[in-house]
């Protein structure tokens, strides 16, 4: 008897520049197999080197990140990898921030307590 293998289903890159929080993130989506890390960058530079390289379905990026150089950075992974879903992730929900994250190219700004693999793939999946 042989035994069946698939490739995940999703590839993901994601962006932290916190440990801790990369850390929780892996957790989340390590519960689901139709989703893969495929590489991680602590800083929008390393992001687009990861994108151009790996060309991920999707990159999870934790906001402070995403901030630091703002649409300039969204900007220039979409233009690497015009199919990305990219999805920001905060720490609360804010009203003010989720049109700029809208306005960056982003699907989704999810607080990080609303994060779980489940969401994570539906918004991949563009659900």
């Amino acid at each position: 008897m042989s035994a069946s293998w698939s490739s995940p289903r999703y590839t993901l890159l994601l962006v932290a520049d916190d440990p801790a929080f990369a850390a929780r993130v892996r957790a989340q989506l390590a519960r689901c197999p139709e989703l893969e890390v495929v590489g991680e960058a602590r800083d929008a530079r390393e992001a687009l080197d990861l994108l151009l390289r790996l060309e991920p379905d999707a990159a999870i990026v934790e906001l402070q990140v995403a901030v630091v150089d703002g649409r300039n950075a969204a900007a220039r992974w979409l233009a690497a990898v015009p199919r990305l879903r990219l999805i920001l992730v905060g720490a609360a929900p804010d009203p003010e921030v989720e049109p700029l994250a809208l306005e960056m190219g982003a699907v989704r700004l999810v607080p990080e307590a609303e994060l779980t693999a489940e969401r994570i793939t539906a918004l991949v999946a563009g659900r």
